[in-house]
């Protein structure tokens, strides 16, 4: 978001140059017989048309970069190192059914100063 806000900056400041010195060219021009008011109208209605459409593009450079970030993160937090490895000497795991049971297992809920708690066994 830095380099959008250092780009961001940079583009007003190169607009708003071609704008005044096309304004300025436009009115010496108009003012010497070179050109009429209508064509210097038109020159500054594409400048000001230019403005909108790269500062449109900012916006959307802006948004490429929060959803590539987003994107990045997103990875980073999904893409990590299984923490639970087996052991050395374990023996290979046959699924010959596709089934979990689960044997004596308890699950009780009580109460303590106003917060429901819970005990998986």
């Amino acid at each position: 978001m830095r380099l959008v806000s250092k780009l961001n900056i940079a583009l007003t400041l190169l607009n708003n140059t071609l704008l005044f010195a096309v304004a300025t060219i436009g009115i010496w021009s108009w003012m010497g017989d070179a050109a009429t008011v209508g064509a210097v109208a038109i020159a500054i209605g594409l400048v000001l048309r230019l403005h909108g459409m790269s500062h449109w593009i900012m916006w959307e450079l802006s948004g490429l970069f929060e959803n590539l970030g987003m994107a990045i993160d997103g990875m980073n937090t999904v893409a990590q190192p299984r923490l639970v490895g087996d052991a050395s000497d374990a023996d290979v795991l046959t699924a010959e059914e596709g089934r979990i049971e689960y044997t004596h297992v308890r699950f009780h809920i009580w109460q303590r100063q106003g917060r429901y708690r819970g005990i998986c066994r």
